[in-house]
């Protein structure tokens, strides 16, 4: 995995790359947690377990295509505060301690997946309002025949830069989920343009504080002597040659956006940026936000959003040597969102191109997002979209679609 999960491509570690394949055609596992889903696809294991920051499940899942979930953030019953584990951004990221996972294992045998409490019946969370009504009127709808699931489709996914086999999934995946009674709507979430920056602001502001520890006297690499700093400073020198430079990078970033001088420019406009982003979610599902009081029912609004997991199938290792951290960056622009607002979120594989013979240079992954809280209609329809999508459902449509074109 990338070092202290600081990437998007499991290149950033002291161990060398995780890679899929070799040599002049090794390609992108994602990141950060690709040795987990290399080790999935591999079919070395059944489950591959990690965190979920930025995209550090998903992305990995859409370019092994495997499945990959992100739960609501901090929804579950939280680990033994002895729990070894660090967490360079405690604010996107939880490990959650796992009691069944019979709802995890339904959805087959191929995927990554975080470790997670028991989903089924996950509005009855101790961090859930204990009469949160969501469930029991979606049941009264569904025996009334008035409840017709929604798909969302943020317009603002649609970029210019997306590749054209991903933009090609996407609509063939809506396609699919027409034909299967989905109402698919257009919807606006106008701050998720402006949530990459966001992320990688408070991200490494976070890692600057969490990974202050490492200095070499109780944590970290054992200091060998004092005299091996330089400039009679305690700790620079053991940090320097004990982070990777991604690592250095991120630690300073996130040190300058904290510094006095910068903190209201960067620092607190990222965190208003985040609220923002939450806010545009709330809009747009037809759930409320649990931990609104006043929020009600929007009868009009989505039930899910299906984007793709990231612009492009996975890029060769030689392109992303020559590549500048910024771009490789921009990896995370539709996952980044779902973390922000703490969303639950699954990364399942899409459907392929009959055109072109499948191999891993074309993995394509869709994402679903849900409403906080609502983990397992996210694992439902991964699980309903797994069993009866074909991939060529929705051909004949899906070059015309409305939505995408």
């Amino acid at each position: 995995m990338d070092e202290f999960g600081m990437g998007s491509h499991s290149i950033n570690s002291a161990y060398g790359p995780v890679t899929n394949g070799r040599g002049f055609k090794a390609l992108s596992v994602g990141g950060s947690s690709g040795g987990s889903a290399l080790a999935v696809a591999a079919k070395l294991a059944h489950i591959g377990i990690g965190t979920d920051t930025g995209g550090s499940i998903r992305l990995p899942a859409a370019y092994m295509s495997v499945l990959g979930f992100k739960p609501s953030y901090d929804i579950l019953r939280k680990p033994d505060e002895n729990d070894p584990t660090c967490l360079t951004s405690s604010s996107f990221a939880r490990v959650q301690e796992a009691k069944n996972r019979r709802r995890v294992a339904v959805l087959g045998s191929k995927y990554v997946v975080v470790a997670t409490d028991e989903i089924q019946d996950s509005d009855a969370s101790q961090n859930l309002p204990s009469d949160w009504p969501w469930r029991k009127l979606r049941s009264q709808l569904v025996a009334q025949r008035k409840f017709t699931r929604r798909v969302g489709v943020p317009l603002e996914y649609n970029i210019a830069e997306m590749h054209p086999l991903v933009r090609w999934a996407w609509t063939a995946t809506l396609s699919y989920l027409e034909t299967i009674g989905c109402e698919i709507v257009p919807i606006s979430l106008p701050s998720t343009r402006h949530a990459l920056s966001s992320y990688y602001v408070l991200a490494p502001a976070e890692a600057s504080s969490n990974l202050a520890k490492y200095d070499g006297v109780r944590y970290g690499a054992v200091r060998e002597s004092p005299s091996d700093d330089v400039g009679g400073t305690l700790y620079s020198k053991h940090r320097s040659d004990n982070f990777g430079p991604e690592v250095k990078r991120r630690i300073l970033l996130g040190t300058y956006s904290l510094s006095a001088g910068a903190m209201d420019n960067y620092f607190i406009q990222a965190q208003k940026i985040r609220r923002m982003v939450q806010q545009d979610f709330d809009d747009v599902f037809r759930m409320p936000n649990p931990f609104k009081q006043d929020a009600e029912v929007n009868m009009n609004g989505v039930d899910f959003i299906i984007a793709p997991t990231a612009p492009s199938p996975p890029p060769r290792l030689r392109y992303l040597q020559r590549s500048t951290p910024v771009e490789n960056y921009m990896n995370d622009v539709f996952t980044v969102p779902a973390s922000l607002a703490g969303l639950p979120s699954m990364s399942v594989p899409a459907p392929r191109h009959p055109d072109h013979a499948w191999r891993p240079e074309v993995a394509v992954g869709m994402q679903i997002i849900g409403q906080y809280g609502d983990d397992y209609s996210v694992m439902y329809l991964a699980q309903n979209y797994m069993t009866n999508f074909h991939p060529t459902a929705g051909m004949k449509r899906v070059q015309t679609h409305k939505i995408l074109t």
